[in-house]
């Protein structure tokens, strides 16, 4: 994906996944971030950010990723509350 679709939010969604289950943090919340520049309003990108920095104990910054999934994905069931 990171050789075909570099543009895509999806593709650094993927990406931000495989560095979190490598337990490298700071390299999904990168990955994540880039997804979120690539399209603002890509709930999905703010959930999985939400997680990365409750790993990385930061609960504010958490706590703002989520409000913005809630907002760009209001049915989304993996935003948590």
């Amino acid at each position: 994906m990171s050789s075909t679709a570099r543009d895509k939010p999806q593709t650094w969604c993927v990406v931000g996944n495989c560095f979190s289950l490598e337990k490298k943090h700071e390299q999904a919340v990168e990955a994540l971030e880039r997804a979120i520049r690539l399209d603002s309003s890509f709930g999905y990108a703010y959930s999985l950010l939400g997680h990365e920095l409750i790993d990385l104990n930061e609960p504010a910054k958490a706590s703002q990723s989520f409000r913005k999934a809630i907002v760009h994905s209001p049915n989304d069931y993996r935003v948590i509350l």
